[in-house]
C-alpha cells in the first residue's frame, strides 16, 4: 500500500516545489542568455555582406536616375533640332549677306628704270646749270652715255667746239680703221701721240695715214655728223661736239665698232698709260680707286684773244657702271681755270646717266 503524504498545516508554504520552480527558471534563463550570445556573433559575421548589398542597391538607383535624365535631355535636344530644321522656305531662300569688303591699300608704284633715269637726267641738268652760272661767257658741250643701260645726257653746244689735242684719238682710230691698219713705224708715232700728247708724232701719223681724206672716210663710218676737220691741215683747229666724241669712244667699246677686238685693245692700252700730269678731266667723276682711260686736249687759241680751250674725253666707272664721258670747254681765261671747269662739269653730268634709286 502506497505511502501517503502527510497532511499540510494551514498557512504553511510548500518550500520544495518553489525551489524546483526557481531552479527551472534559472535553467531557462541560462539557456536564454546562451542563445543571446550566439545571435550576437552571427550578426557580426554577416555585417559586410549586408553593407555591400545596400551599396549595390544605392548604385543601381543612382544609375537609373542618371539614365532617365540623359534620355530626357536627348529628347529635348532632338526636339530643339527639329525646331531648327523647320525653317520656313522663304527664310531658307534668303541669300546670306556678303561680308563688307575691306579695301586693300594700294602700294606705291615702284618707279621704273626710265623714270629713275629721267629724274637723274633732270637733276644733272640742274647741277650743270648751277656750275655754268658761275662761268658766264664760257662755251661748253657735254655728253655722257651709260654702256649698261643706254641712258644718255647732253648739254650745251652741238657743234663748233675746237678740238685741240683730243683730235689725236680720231687720228689714231682712223689709222686703225684703215684697210692696211697701222705699220710698226706708225705705231711708233701713235704711242707718244696718245700717252704724251706729242704734237710732232701726231703730225707724222696724220700725214702717213692719208690726212683729212682718210679721216673723213673713217669719221663717216664712225657715224660722226658734227665734226669738221680743218681744211688747212691744222688738225688741232678741227671742230666737233661732245655727242660726236661719244660716238668716237663707242668704237672702243661697242660690238658694232668697225675696229677689231685687237685694235680696240691697243688703243685702250695707250689711253690707260697717259702720263700722270694729263690725267685730269673726266676721271674726276670716276668712282674712287677705279681705273679709267682718257685723252685730253688744251690750247691757247691765238684768234680767241689768247683764251684757252680745255677738253677731256674718256671711259670711266660711275657707281659701278661704265660711262663714256666728253666735256668740251672754250674761252677759259687760263688753262687752270679750264681744267677746274671741266672737272666740275664732269662731276655734275656723269650722275645724269645713273638711275637714282
Amino acid at each position: 500500500m502506497a505511502e501517503s503524504s502527510p497532511p499540510r498545516k494551514p498557512g504553511a508554504r510548500h518550500a520544495a516545489p518553489r525551489r524546483e520552480a526557481d531552479a527551472a527558471a534559472s535553467s531557462a534563463g541560462s539557456r536564454s542568455a546562451a542563445g543571446g550570445s550566439r545571435l550576437s556573433r552571427g550578426w557580426v559575421t554577416s555585417a559586410p555582406v549586408v553593407i555591400t548589398a545596400i551599396v549595390v542597391v544605392a548604385l543601381v538607383a543612382l544609375v537609373g536616375t542618371r539614365l532617365r535624365s540623359f534620355e530626357n535631355g536627348k529628347s529635348q535636344q532632338n526636339a530643339s533640332t527639329s525646331t531648327k530644321l523647320a525653317v520656313s522656305p522663304s527664310a531658307a531662300a534668303r541669300p546670306t549677306p556678303k561680308p563688307t569688303a575691306v579695301p586693300t591699300p594700294t602700294p606705291a608704284p615702284t618707279p621704273n628704270l626710265q623714270a629713275l633715269t629721267q629724274a637723274a637726267k633732270l637733276n644733272a641738268g640742274q647741277s650743270v646749270k648751277a656750275v655754268m652760272a658761275k662761268h658766264p661767257g664760257i662755251d661748253v658741250s657735254v655728253a655722257a652715255l651709260n654702256l649698261s643701260t643706254g641712258a644718255s645726257f647732253r648739254y650745251g653746244s652741238t657743234s663748233g667746239m675746237v678740238e685741240g689735242s683730243i683730235v689725236k684719238l680720231d687720228i689714231l682710230l682712223s689709222g686703225l680703221a684703215d684697210e692696211d691698219g697701222l705699220s710698226s713705224y706708225q705705231r711708233s708715232n701713235a704711242v707718244p701721240m696718245i700717252e704724251n700728247s706729242d704734237n710732232g708724232a701726231a703730225d707724222s701719223l696724220f700725214r702717213s695715214i692719208g690726212g683729212n681724206a682718210t679721216m673723213n672716210a673713217a669719221n663717216k663710218r664712225f657715224g660722226l655728223t658734227s665734226t669738221d676737220l680743218d681744211g688747212s691741215g691744222q688738225w688741232g683747229l678741227s671742230t666737233t661736239s661732245a655727242a660726236d666724241q661719244i660716238l668716237l669712244l663707242k668704237q672702243l667699246t661697242g660690238a658694232s665698232s668697225v675696229l677689231s677686238a685687237k685694235e680696240k685693245s691697243y688703243a685702250l692700252g695707250l689711253m690707260s698709260d697717259v702720263e700722270k700730269d694729263q690725267r685730269w678731266g673726266v676721271g674726276a667723276a670716276a668712282d674712287k680707286g677705279s681705273s679709267f682711260v682718257n685723252k685730253n686736249g688744251w690750247l691757247n687759241v691765238d684768234n680767241d684773244g689768247g683764251l684757252w680751250l680745255t677738253n677731256s674725253n674718256g671711259i670711266i666707272t660711275v657707281d659701278g657702271q661704265k660711262v663714256l664721258l666728253s666735256v668740251l670747254t672754250q674761252h677759259n681765261r687760263s688753262f687752270g681755270a679750264g681744267v677746274s671747269l671741266v672737272e666740275a662739269l664732269a662731276k655734275a653730268s656723269a650722275p645724269g646717266v645713273i638711275a637714282a634709286g
